[in-house]
């Protein structure tokens, strides 16, 4: 496993956690006027890059949802995994 599947299983799982979370939800899944069910990326595209734009997506109680966090947590946790690996003879 690599850097490569790292960024995609954590945009994987940050996509499916703010469209089901309960209290969030409905981020890139919307309905419409007549309560159709529409598909709109556009929506979760705005909030991955909100830390770029805002911010107060940089407090505590937001880190949650914060995209630019996740990705960096992500890709610090496999660093140290990875590295703790290779010294010990294990490889990912």
């Amino acid at each position: 496993m690599g850097y490569i599947e790292v960024f995609f299983f954590t945009t994987i799982f940050y996509s499916l956690y703010v469209q089901f979370h309960p209290s969030m939800g409905g981020i890139w899944l919307r309905r419409d006027e007549k309560n159709n069910l529409r598909f709109v990326p556009s929506n979760l595209g705005n909030l991955m890059s909100a830390p770029l734009k805002n911010k107060y997506f940089w407090s505590y109680n937001f880190l949650i949802i914060n995209y630019i966090f996740l990705i960096l947590a992500s890709f610090s946790c496999f660093y140290v995994i990875n590295n703790y690996n290779y010294k010990n003879g294990k490889y990912l």
